[in-house]
């Protein structure tokens, strides 16, 4: 931060009225946080931050003081509101020169403060008034209602059945689905904000699967299917699930056995699914199949809807144990001999279902890539706060110069993945978010988030390996993150096919 010079400061109580900037030396010409400064010094309040002055009741002191503001920079302006960066002509007067206190150490400690009311922090542009306040309803009812059974959900190894309808009670699920199947009528920015949200309360609760599921129906069912299935998993009473991967057919979803033959009207399964997201509980699941009568390969595979209560021939194998994520259900399904109609079949035809799979998978990619974000900030968050709070040798880790200088890596780096995932938000919410571009943004995110994370654990010490504090659960949580939704190397095979 560039500093007047007391030479300078002292100068000006002399001068005649004109051009603050022009009558300075170039080597010592002020940047505009520096200069519009000296407006600020109110007799009777002095210091008083810039954005107050600039109000309009202010105009009359500015006045008094023979202060007039150049007609090309408006205050409200964008230029202004990011900082900035050059000189800027301030008129001043002859007696406001002579009768303003303008001490030196005053100006120049208040100079250093200003900087920082110039640089706004950055703010999501998706982040309207509109998503402000839902925010702020999803957060609370995050903390009030999910947040104190975190650690019971955790034990258990899944959620409580009823936490599904009091999400849909409160308008948190299929957020993004249009209001004439009874979903929310906004974007994925509303999603995105649920899955912050959960983030930040270091909750695991199968929201985004949920939505991936509901994703699926919408894009491709007929009107008539998605009138029948949407409403009811908008309202919790249904809960979606996404069933491809099987024991033998993880990222090679061609691979996959389990079978669906035709008989009549309906369809014969038989087959077993693994590492199934909301397992426990689902009773809608979104099944990729082999359809015996298309032959081999992609074509061979087609999507089907499988409603469970009490179908025969389904069962719920174990809950998974997991290294992290313990809140949240993982299991085996098996299907034996389970008929459902041909009418379940998602799209006009059997034999799309990879296509439909591939053509999807940025949009569960993007759940991904938002949730490895908001964890990373809220790694950094609660890592700084430690920091301030923990001593050690006398005085706060946040002192030491290692301390800050890793923190400020963290949150560096924290901030490119803000901006990075908020670019690809506006490509999905344009119909732009390509199948490259979303594996770049899951590959990359997730790699630096475990790498934050893993930091910030090391900042806590000892405490950061005790499952009590957050950070130590974040650890364990992240690094499926490099897993799901497609393993990291496969996005970046994805990548290397674009170039």
């Amino acid at each position: 931060m560039f500093v007047a010079s007391v030479a300078s400061i002292s100068a000006l109580r002399t001068g005649h009225a004109g051009s603050l900037a022009s009558r300075l030396p170039e080597k010592e010409r002020l940047p505009v946080d520096a200069v519009l400064f000296a407006v600020c010094l109110d007799r009777a309040s002095p210091g008083r931050l810039l954005q107050n002055v600039f109000l309009p009741e202010r105009a009359p002191f500015l006045a008094e003081c023979g202060v007039s503001m150049p007609s090309t920079i408006e205050p409200s302006s964008a230029a202004f509101q990011e900082g900035f960066t050059g000189t800027l002509p301030i008129w001043f007067s002859p007696s406001f020169l002579a009768e303003a206190p303008l001490h030196e150490d005053r100006v120049q400690c208040q100079f250093m403060v200003k900087s920082q009311v110039v640089s706004s922090p950055y703010v999501s542009p998706w982040l309207n008034e509109e998503i402000q306040l839902f925010r702020k309803n999803v957060k609370r009812f995050v903390q009030e209602e999910f947040v104190p059974h975190e650690a019971r959900w955790r034990e258990q190894h899944r959620v409580d059945a009823d936490a599904w309808t009091k999400a849909g009670e409160v308008g948190i699920l299929l957020t993004d689905v249009p209001e004439e199947y009874g979903g929310g009528g906004g974007t994925y920015a509303h999603e995105a904000v649920v899955t912050e949200e959960l983030c930040y309360g270091v909750v695991h609760f199968g929201h985004g699967v949920h939505s991936i599921a509901a994703n699926y129906i919408l894009a491709y069912g007929t009107e008539e299917q998605k009138k029948f299935w949407l409403p009811r998993m908008a309202k919790g009473e249904l809960i979606g699930s996404i069933a491809m991967t099987e024991p033998g057919a993880g990222s090679d979803l061609q691979n996959i056995k389990t079978l669906a033959t035709r008989q009549g009207n309906c369809y014969l399964i038989n087959g077993s699914k693994t590492f199934i997201t909301n397992g426990w509980h689902t009773n809608l699941v979104v099944l990729a199949v082999k359809t015996a009568e298309t032959g081999a390969g992609a074509k061979g595979i087609s999507l089907v809807v499988v409603e469970t209560k009490d179908l025969a021939g389904y069962r719920v194998g174990r809950n998974l144990e997991k290294v992290g994520t313990h809140g949240q259900d993982t299991c085996e399904l098996f299907f034996d001999d389970v008929r459902i109609p041909v009418s379940n079949l998602l799209g006009t035809e059997e034999g799309r279902g990879f296509y439909q799979m591939m053509e999807q998978l940025p949009y569960e990619r993007m759940g991904v890539c938002v949730g490895a974000t908001a964890t990373t900030e809220h790694a950094v968050a609660i890592t700084v706060k430690h920091c301030k709070d923990r001593k050690a040798f006398g005085k706060s880790l946040i002192e030491f110069q290692n301390t800050r200088f890793k923190l400020a890596e963290c949150k560096a780096q924290a901030h490119v993945m803000r901006v990075f995932v908020d670019n690809l938000m506006e490509r999905l919410i344009a119909g732009k978010l390509d199948t490259a571009t979303a594996a770049m943004g899951k590959y990359w995110l997730t790699e630096r988030e475990c790498a934050i994370v893993d930091e910030c654990v090391q900042l806590h010490g000892g405490y950061g390996y005790m499952m009590e504090y957050p950070i130590a659960r974040m650890w364990t949580d992240t690094r499926v993150h490099r897993i799901y939704a497609g393993t990291n190397e496969i996005m970046k095979e994805l990548i290397a096919r674009s170039l």
